[in-house]
């Protein structure tokens, strides 16, 4: 379905309706809109064909050189795109590019200098604009995986890319959705989906290692019951958690603590009516999810 951003876009290109009835742009199509891409070869920046692309994973990064959250994880991105390259089997069936939100031309070259990894012509405004419109990109940093093209045609296979650079390995590459994890890696998805949380930032090393396995096997089983959910655990205090806490009125204590958060569907959350033993199991999370008890709604 051709969305609205997108026919407003093409109808102020097409005012003579040459186009009409305005087919919608895969990621694919806005892509290729760029006959080339740009990267340093040799020491010398060089234009490439988008073409060559066509059987690769491709990596878009979102970011501009005046935004300090992008030059802070700049490092990071470069040290991982230089272990893929090097660790990797197949070296080259993947590439990274910058989807610039620079201001001027020369902010750009400036961010692209250095680089290992390719870039988005400044110049395409037309590719970079509508990837950003595609992706539904506000602001960066924001990194995203692209399949290869199949039939000419591309999916997404993780728009939130960060969460996995920053706390994952690359032989989890190409870096599918975890459906499970610490939630200071993914605060955001929150947000987006239905999520139980599991508070232990007192427990000991030992316990967290339990609950770490019981989550995990749980997210694992839930997803063959296709389970619309993410489990997370906090081992931790830090902002996320003292924000679920004051919003839940929960109070920081010695025991497991489990919260089923449904934040898309009305600001909904649900607590255990049971204190929460410390050999939690991945069945105990699992019956949570399914009879969770009742419902509450955050202040």
């Amino acid at each position: 379905m051709l969305e609205v951003d997108d026919v407003v876009v093409q109808v102020t290109r097409d005012v003579e309706a040459v186009r009409f009835p305005w087919p919608s742009q895969t990621i694919s199509d806005i892509l290729m809109c760029s006959q080339y891409y740009c990267k340093h070869v040799g020491g010398k920046l060089e234009r490439i064909p988008m073409e060559s692309l066509e059987n690769k994973y491709v990596m878009l990064y979102f970011a501009a050189q005046w935004n300090t959250a992008c030059t802070s994880f700049r490092p990071k991105l470069d040290d991982i795109y230089s272990q893929l390259k090097e660790y990797r089997s197949n070296k080259n069936d993947f590439e990274l590019l910058l989807v610039s939100a620079d201001r001027y031309e020369d902010e750009y070259y400036e961010h692209l200098s250095g680089a290992s990894f390719g870039a988005i012509d400044y110049r395409d405004e037309e590719c970079r604009a509508g990837l950003m419109r595609r992706l539904k990109v506000c602001a960066g940093p924001v990194l995203a995986m692209l399949s290869p093209a199949v039939d000419g045609n591309r999916s997404v296979i993780n728009y939130q890319l960060l969460p996995s650079f920053t706390s994952g390995s690359i032989a989890d590459f190409p870096f599918h959705p975890k459906l499970y994890g610490d939630i200071k890696d993914d605060p955001l998805a929150m947000n987006e989906e239905m999520c139980i949380l599991i508070l232990c930032e007192l427990s000991d090393d030992i316990v967290q290692e339990y609950v770490k396995e019981a989550c995990i096997s749980a997210s694992k089983e839930l997803q063959t019951q296709s389970a619309n959910v993410k489990i997370f655990w906090v081992f931790e205090p830090n902002q996320v958690s003292d924000c679920i806490r004051q919003s839940t009125c929960l109070s920081q204590t010695e025991d497991i603590q489990m919260i089923l958060l449904d934040l898309p569907n009305d600001s909904t959350y649900y607590i255990p009516s049971k204190p929460i033993d410390e050999d939690l199991s991945a069945q105990d999370i699992m019956q949570f999810y399914h009879a969770p008890g009742l419902k509450r709604r955050l202040a």
